[in-house]
């Protein structure tokens, strides 16, 4: 049974100067709830949420850390009325240009609450949140400098796949208006703020019915089959996160997909390209990616396609604009030459003596083929006689490769993963297939 005593005091210390003194306070603040056997009496419910509500934010990280842990707490003792209030305000503190600082920590709680929730208790926020949500990816937050700062909308995404991914069935009210937003933004000019509305996606079409994912398709494959479309990579990528998350649905349309992805990887000799813009690696990188997700997601329905992609697979595992593949037949060409120089080699070998030369010098004496350089006990491996050099072990490597920066060449080469989503394809095909 709680003790509203105790919870008073606890509340009082969240206030102290010291940070170690509210995080302890606040530890056992979530101790004396959770002793609750079923909700707080109504009079603390309001006295405990706006009590925590600041903590959330506190200067010292530690302190604000264990305030969302008791969040996770704290929702499963309060009304669902309560729930709104705490999560109505964390919402408004997001979406509020003015509060990028806090923004983090507020949609870390929000998280919190969203998977610690009673599934009853649910749909009033869900409702509530969803709307606030929407605001935010419909008015950009622009900054002082007079850009947009997307760390906004990029918060109010990852809180809506949370949402969506456990509450997505309650909200069938919601997922239309949803669904444009998301669609609205794949044309953003950020990368970083595309790939968030892919994934937010792949979460809304795990519950939404059969005509919106309909409208859905049709308008990713309308930008597909756009001459003139500039986001044909970020629309790929739709379909390999769809793919991931919906395959079997998406199978009934791969009859229009496949005839595009094809054209897009169709190459006859992609090896012996000598540059190939990074814009090209990364539409070839895309379509493999969602041949790999069809092959996993779609095996059934991928059949007929089966042939095509593997070729693809197998062509590009192989590609590297890096590598000469003259040198192959060059190397042919002087490998005869390259034989009759070493035999001619031998035959000179012997001095007058008839002694054979192995190559490494003579000095005269007996020697071991190393060479001498006249200190006694030396093995020929370098000289570390000099003072300068006293105390330091040699191993006749000194400044072997100095000056040499091993990580400067091929820092920009992006090629390596055109090779690794073609391995992706084979192996799934092994993996599904076996």
């Amino acid at each position: 049974m709680t003790d509203p005593a105790n919870i008073h005091a606890f509340i009082k210390k969240m206030d102290h100067y010291d940070a170690d003194e509210r995080y302890m306070a606040i530890s056992d603040l979530e101790k004396e709830i959770t002793r609750s056997d079923g909700l707080l009496e109504a009079r603390l419910q309001t006295v405990v949420r706006d009590a925590i509500m600041p903590r959330l934010d506190d200067k010292s990280s530690d302190v604000s850390t264990v305030a969302i842990k008791l969040l996770s707490t704290l929702v499963r003792k309060i009304s669902a009325e309560e729930i709104v209030h705490i999560v109505d305000k964390l919402g408004q503190l997001i979406i509020d240009p003015s509060k990028s600082e806090s923004r983090e920590i507020c949609a870390d709680g929000i998280k919190t609450v969203i998977s610690s929730i009673r599934a009853e208790d649910a749909s009033p926020m869900a409702v509530n949140l969803v709307s606030k949500l929407k605001r935010g990816l419909e008015n950009p937050a622009i900054g002082e400098d007079g850009q947009e700062d997307i760390g906004m909308r990029i918060a109010c995404l990852d809180i809506l796949k949370e949402i969506l991914t456990r509450f997505g069935e309650d909200l069938e009210e919601q997922h239309d208006p949803i669904m444009k937003g998301f669609l609205k933004l794949l044309n953003h000019p950020k990368d970083a703020l595309r790939k968030r509305v892919n994934i937010a996606l792949g979460a809304l079409v795990q519950v939404i019915g059969d005509e919106p994912f309909g409208k859905l398709m049709a308008e990713v494959k309308g930008h597909l089959n756009n001459e003139k479309s500039d986001g044909v990579y970020t629309y790929i990528q739709t379909l390999t996160q769809i793919a991931t998350s919906a395959g079997v649905r998406l199978g009934q349309h791969l009859n229009d997909i496949m005839p595009r992805l094809q054209q897009f990887v169709g190459h006859d000799d992609i090896k012996r390209d000598d540059e190939v813009p990074d814009t090209t690696i990364e539409l070839w990188e895309n379509c493999l990616l969602a041949y790999e997700s069809f092959v996993t997601r779609c095996p059934q329905e991928v059949t007929p396609f089966v042939s095509d992609i593997l070729h693809a697979g197998v062509t590009f595992i192989s590609f590297d604009p890096n590598y000469s593949y003259d040198q192959d037949d060059s190397s042919a060409a002087a490998g005869t030459s390259g034989a009759s120089v070493a035999a001619a080699d031998a035959d000179a070998s012997g001095d007058e003596d008839g002694d054979f030369d192995d190559g490494w010098g003579d000095d005269g004496g007996d020697d071991d083929g190393w060479g001498d350089d006249g200190g006694d006990g030396d093995d020929g491996w370098g000289d570390g006689g000099g003072e300068e050099d006293q105390g330091k072990q040699q191993d006749g490597w000194d400044d072997v490769g100095a000056g040499f920066d091993l990580t400067a060449a091929g820092d920009d080469d992006v090629s390596w993963r055109v090779r690794r989503a073609a391995v992706g394809i084979l192996a799934a095909f092994v993996r599904v297939r076996s």
